[in-house]
């Protein structure tokens, strides 16, 4: 899924987000079922949530009104998500190390798992591995910058912000379909 992917600091974050919902089921076979909230800046994807609730778009834009979006973007959207084809433009807005680390994030191949350490490293921080945690778990854009596929060292622990099952959901079917 390449995408043409704007960059922005946090404090430039939109007046306007429009959202709307979509539900993805078993059938469509992406590994995940369930609600997915789309967030977009003008034509830009800028949110992508597991997730129904309004509350989870507007903790990454909290200063942005929020509409609601249009049939054509959540089609479009829903129809990118489901078939990997027309990638919407993609607007991340995060801090400059965020951005590292979520560039560094959409180089993990499907189907592969790298450690919070790992990507620390990758990016020049090997000691601010609790930073790169951080950063990963304010990713806007879910499954398309991959922090599920960062993992904790020890194997043992998993932590995502739309739950450890749905995380486990989605490692296997990449897994499966690698």
């Amino acid at each position: 899924m390449t995408a043409n992917i704007t960059y922005l600091d946090k404090g430039k974050q939109p007046r306007n987000v429009a959202w709307g919902c979509a539900t993805i089921t078993q059938e469509d076979g992406i590994g995940y079922e369930g609600p997915v909230l789309f967030g977009f800046d003008g034509a830009a994807l800028c949110f992508l949530g597991l997730t129904d609730q309004q509350a989870d778009l507007q903790k990454h834009f909290p200063k942005s009104a929020l509409a609601p979006a249009t049939d054509a973007q959540l089609k479009a959207a829903k129809n990118w998500l489901l078939t990997g084809e027309d990638a919407p433009a993609m607007t991340l807005y995060g801090t400059a190390f965020q951005q590292k680390v979520w560039k560094e994030l959409l180089k993990i191949p499907c189907g592969k798992t790298v450690t919070y350490q790992y990507v620390a490293e990758k990016i020049g921080k090997p000691k601010a591995v609790r930073a790169v945690g951080s950063a990963v778990g304010k990713n806007p854009l879910s499954v398309f910058v991959p922090c599920h596929r960062v993992v904790h060292t020890s194997g043992g622990k998993v932590n995502y912000g739309w739950g450890p099952a749905v995380k486990l959901k989605l490692l296997a079917f990449e897994k499966s379909a690698a």
